[in-house]
């Protein structure tokens, strides 16, 4: 069976040093293949350029976000593709993505784009969206172009409303809000290079026999409905494959209001479900899952994903678990994930 065009890799630390983590990264990759987005979560930020250096003596030049967590060892996410030729995206000389195409789509995927830390975290934000768009007219592709995104933001407790304000108004410039609102994750995480935010994306220009459209979440109320731009699922679907792309979710009902508060196990729980009620109507299923993090507030709640997944007779999943800050203070666990089902 043909394989999806884009797929994905899933790397624990499991007693590795980052170092380690990233030789087994190289070792697992052959010439045909180009990484396109590698997503460091929670490894030593005193380890990173070693491991920059890795990936450059390999002759792989991807850029990497590089997120911290409380637990300083946690995992590796990337995408990549094989067999296509890629081109790069640079931004003052420095690669920022890449972009690429088959029969179905022409993609675009940016990464680790960030911003002086001596703006404001608003003009930080702003200049972030603005390499966004730089980026993606170098692939020929416009804002609305856009179908994933992800905002690592320091303190975002502090000002994640700020920020909602300035994506906002950038979507109803770029009238976002009269097409497909992108699917996305908004998280707490302090990066390396002092930026208030560190940001990727994903872009594509449908062809032959490619379509996508934003997913609602059946157990949810829109998100626009409680001020934040995006869509709680979207899907790509080629002639090679369906792919579902599900956001940042919560324990929030349908009204919007946060759920099973302060109770942490009742909330991995609730999370579960509306996931599972996401793909189950698009048809999907756990065992299709190609990708996914699981961000928890508390160390000592680390455990309960394993423990919920295997009461509620879930798969294993590819998944990376982390210690980062969702986007309200009495949230305690989100999830995302992604899916896919070959069509051939």
């Amino acid at each position: 069976m043909k394989k999806p065009l884009i797929q994905s890799l899933t790397l624990n630390t499991d007693n590795k040093t980052p170092e380690e983590l990233f030789l087994q990264l190289i070792e697992a990759f052959t010439l045909s293949e180009t990484l396109l987005r590698i997503t460091a979560f929670g490894l030593d930020p005193q380890a990173e350029v070693k491991c920059l250096e890795i990936l450059k003596t390999s002759g792989i030049h991807c850029p990497v976000s590089w997120l911290l967590d409380d637990s300083k060892t946690c995992g590796l996410q990337v995408q990549y593709v094989s067999g296509i030729k890629t081109k790069h995206i640079i931004i003052e000389n420095k690669v920022i993505g890449f972009t690429f195409e088959d029969d179905s789509a022409q993609w675009c995927f940016i990464s680790a784009l960030s911003s002086n830390q001596q703006l404001s975290r608003k003009d930080q934000t702003q200049d972030i969206y603005q390499q966004m768009i730089q980026g993606l007219n170098q692939a020929s592709m416009g804002f609305d172009n856009i179908v994933r995104t992800w905002f690592y933001l320091e303190d975002i407790l502090d000002w994640y409303d700020d920020f909602n304000e300035v994506r906002s108004a950038v979507f109803k410039d770029h009238k976002i809000f009269s097409k497909c609102v992108p699917a996305s994750t908004g998280i707490g995480a302090v990066n390396t290079r002092g930026s208030a935010a560190m940001v990727d994306i994903i872009a594509l220009i449908p062809k032959n026999n490619c379509t996508y459209e934003a997913v609602v979440s059946p157990l949810q109320c829109s998100a626009l409905d409680y001020g934040s731009s995006f869509s709680r699922a979207l899907e790509v679907d080629t002639v090679n494959s369906r792919n579902l792309m599900i956001s940042g979710t919560a324990s929030i009902e349908p009204e919007g209001a946060t759920i099973h508060l302060g109770d942490c196990a009742a909330q991995v729980a609730e999370t579960l479900k509306i996931v599972q009620a996401i793909l189950k109507s698009r048809k999907m299923h756990w065992s299709n899952t190609s990708r996914a993090l699981a961000y928890f507030r508390k160390t000592e709640d680390r455990h309960l994903f394993e423990k919920i997944r295997k009461e509620m007779n879930i798969p294993a999943l590819p998944l990376v678990t982390t210690l980062l800050t969702v986007c309200r203070d009495d949230l305690l666990f989100e999830l995302e994930l992604d899916s896919q089902e070959s069509m051939l």
